[in-house]
């Protein structure tokens, strides 16, 4: 990639993926970043992928972040950045939904823990597709075909001889129990997907769910994320309606 002087030159094989993931995930970290485009470690492609994503943020086609706790830096993605995928991309791209959330410390921890969520997932080989948070709610503002939610990801799993699509949602915070009576009605209207799987951090969380959705008809789910992350294939899903625990083979259509 050359970089004539004044000036930045976007690689098609290199750059343009690499915005457009941090697209994708909202917020991440280089490490993430890089594994997330390269399945196999190479130290100097490493370090030159390091230096690219310094020149583009240099640049403002991604924002570098530094957030209390986290051991690294975070990236999300610039004003100029978006400006290139829209040019590039058949896609909606739009850096503005994601305004109010930069530098919102714990809407930044939920985007980086997820996306690690999902690396380890996709190592496990049980994920066919992955559909980002954006791209989902770009399906449900501008066509008449999309969910009845802004979910985190639609994912196609696959399990054995079973794969189905599923509307995830990782919940690392807890929101009042009026919320979670109002999204039980949202899940309620849902069409597209038959099953609904909430990742949640800790125990409690998970029992909090369990109650605070009890509400939905839906086949909703509920799972410790390390659990699922660890064995996705045996981890315990707890069913709301009838508090029975499920595998995941048993979530697919």
């Amino acid at each position: 990639m050359r970089y004539p002087k004044g000036s930045i030159v976007l690689s098609d094989s290199l750059d343009v993926p690499a915005l457009r993931k941090v697209y994708q995930a909202g917020h991440v970290t280089a490490w993430q970043l890089y594994r997330g485009l390269n399945p196999i470690y190479d130290e100097s492609k490493w370090k030159s992928f390091v230096r690219r994503l310094r020149i583009l943020s240099e640049r403002h086609f991604l924002i570098r972040l530094v957030v209390d706790g986290m051991s690294a830096p975070v990236f999300a993605l610039g004003d100029e950045g978006a400006r290139s995928l829209q040019a590039r991309l058949p896609t909606l791209i739009e850096a503005g939904p994601r305004d109010s959330h930069r530098g919102n410390r714990d809407h930044v921890w939920h985007d980086v823990e997820l996306f690690e969520l999902q690396l380890k997932l996709r190592q496990s080989g049980v994920v066919s597709s992955w559909l980002y948070e954006p791209e989902i709610r770009a399906d449900n503002e501008l066509t008449n075909f999309g969910y009845a939610k802004d979910y985190d990801a639609i994912v196609t799993f696959r399990c054995g001889q079973k794969s189905g699509k599923v509307a995830l949602e990782y919940e690392r915070c807890p929101k009042s129990t009026k919320q979670y009576r109002r999204i039980a009605d949202t899940l309620n209207r849902e069409t597209k997907v038959a099953s609904v799987v909430y990742l949640v951090c800790n125990v409690q969380m998970e029992s909090f769910l369990l109650n605070g959705l009890r509400g939905s008809r839906r086949q909703v789910y509920v799972c410790q994320a390390h659990r699922f992350a660890e064995n996705p294939t045996e981890a315990t899903l707890v069913d709301v309606a009838q508090q029975v625990q499920h595998r995941l083979a048993d979530c697919l259509s």
